[in-house]
């Protein structure tokens, strides 16, 4: 008799312990504390062409580098977040029509708050880049009617 008995007490254990984690897990889940992430990043290409501009005749080759930095910013709750980014190409090279520089800045921002009936999301993105001057109005479909 003493080996049913034993077997109901170590079902009953295991369930107890079953329902206990059903509705205690979940609540790790519930704390507030969020995260904090940083990122930074790096990468780099390198392309060398012949015809670069595709001509019918080639000014000569090209060799071109371009390495982007990035940087990153994320905070995350249960209800929120935050998000931020910055990143910048540098291009450097040899050959016809290489510039050499920073191509412009690109940002991003966002914050997101979630409620029980109500969800709010605002961003924002800037990018910025060199106008060639070489561009006329009738480049650019401008007529001066």
């Amino acid at each position: 008799m003493g080996a049913p008995r034993l077997k109901r007490n170590v079902a009953g254990a295991a369930g107890s312990v079953a329902i206990l984690c059903l509705f205690w897990a979940p609540a790790f889940g519930q704390e507030d504390e969020g995260g904090r992430l940083f990122t930074f990043g790096i990468s780099t290409s390198l392309n060398g062409s012949d015809n670069a501009d595709l001509d019918v005749d080639s000014e000569g080759s090209t060799l071109q580098s371009e390495t982007t930095l990035s940087f990153g910013f994320e905070s995350i709750t249960r209800t929120q977040s935050l998000r931020f980014s910055l990143a910048d190409t540098l291009r450097f090279g040899d050959g016809a029509d290489v510039e050499t520089g920073f191509r412009g800045p690109n940002a991003s921002l966002g914050y997101e708050r979630l409620g029980s009936n109500a969800q709010l999301e605002l961003s924002a993105r800037v990018s910025t880049r060199e106008v060639d001057s070489d561009l006329t109005d009738d480049d650019l479909g401008v007529s001066d009617a």
